[in-house]
């Protein structure tokens, strides 16, 4: 894998300290001899994520409603080349 290569690579994670959080549930749950769950997953915007990793939360029951939790924005306002959709 060369992603380090790419040349937006900068752009996408620009420091180290973006993953520290991460680092901080791993020695929390390492701890408690327990794994972490995913409370929040997805994307959207086309990739843009914020997942989060609880140790003492449970994930609520999907809806089952297709729809995105937040609409994508009108193309005739925002150009699509700035929604990275």
């Amino acid at each position: 894998m060369r992603l380090r290569e790419h040349r937006d690579y900068r752009l996408a994670v620009p420091t180290p300290d973006h993953f520290l959080p991460v680092v901080y549930l791993a020695g929390l749950a390492a701890a408690e001899s327990r794994p972490a769950g995913v409370l929040v997953d997805g994307h959207t915007y086309g990739s843009l994520s914020m997942t989060a990793y609880p140790l003492d939360a449970e994930r609520p029951k999907d809806s089952g409603d297709p729809r995105p939790a937040v609409a994508l924005p009108d193309p005739a306002v925002v150009p699509a080349e700035d929604t990275n959709t």
